[in-house]
């Protein structure tokens, strides 16, 4: 259990002890600018990692003098960012253009981001090509380094799981490593969940594509042959998107 614990001890005492202009404002930043981009860093993580991620973000440098608004902001990561160092993001906004809605980019931020997650590592040595069971893994709770802002496989998701590459004892199992079946099959039942304003629903619909976690899928209402757009959550599980 110690070794298992030791990353997210070192990342936080590490953190704790860094010099100045390593933390979360680097002289010269406007504390309230860098405060609205870590939120929006923050939202993004959790968005995109799911349920019990806690995301630490720091040492943010912006690009410019944009105004960065109080609300309806959002952070895009862009090509080559990863966990654990420093990575950079676009900043979007929804603004009005001729009577028109949509989305554009106001700056440019670069951020150190760590990240504390639930995760699976490798019990054994996996070579290419093996298929991947429960008794391949541990459960981990801890530090998360190298690895793009996207999900991470759970259990769930290594039923029918092949390594599309070996993958070494103790290493984090990565979702690019796997050939995973997708959660959600075009034509497959699954579980729509809806929430709005605390109150939650939910009801079998048909899947029209297939996706893995995290993904937006169209599902159709059987009776009524309604479309709805939903988030894939889990194998045969998916979210309504309101709105």
């Amino acid at each position: 259990m110690i070794r298992r614990l030791r990353p997210l001890v070192v990342l936080l005492v590490g953190l704790a002890l860094a010099p100045a202009g390593s933390g979360a404002e680097p002289a010269g930043e406007d504390p309230a600018r860098t405060s609205r981009v870590s939120a929006a860093i923050g939202r993004l993580v959790a968005e995109r990692m799911g349920a019990g991620v806690q995301a630490i973000v720091s040492g943010i440098r912006l690009s410019g003098r944009t105004p960065i608004p109080a609300t309806g902001l959002a952070a895009v990561p862009l090509v080559g960012a990863r966990l654990g160092g420093t990575a950079q993001f676009a900043l979007v906004v929804s603004v009005s253009d001729r009577g028109r809605r949509r989305v554009a980019e106001i700056g440019r931020a670069l951020a150190d981001v760590h990240v504390i997650a639930p995760h699976l590592e490798a019990a054994r040595l996996i070579t290419r090509g093996s298929e991947i069971t429960d008794a391949d893994v541990i459960e981990v709770v801890g530090a998360v380094e190298g690895l793009p802002i996207a999900p991470l496989p759970t259990l769930a998701d290594l039923a029918g799981s092949r390594a599309v590459r070996h993958i070494a004892r103790g290493e984090v199992v990565a979702a690019a490593a796997l050939a995973v079946p997708p959660p959600v099959r075009a034509g497959d039942s699954v579980l729509a969940q809806l929430r709005i304003d605390g109150v939650e629903a939910s009801a079998t619909l048909i899947a029209s594509e297939s996706g893995r976690r995290g993904a937006i899928v169209r599902i159709v209402n059987p009776g009524t042959r309604r479309q709805l757009r939903a988030r894939v959550v889990a194998r045969g599980v998916v979210e309504v998107i309101h709105g």
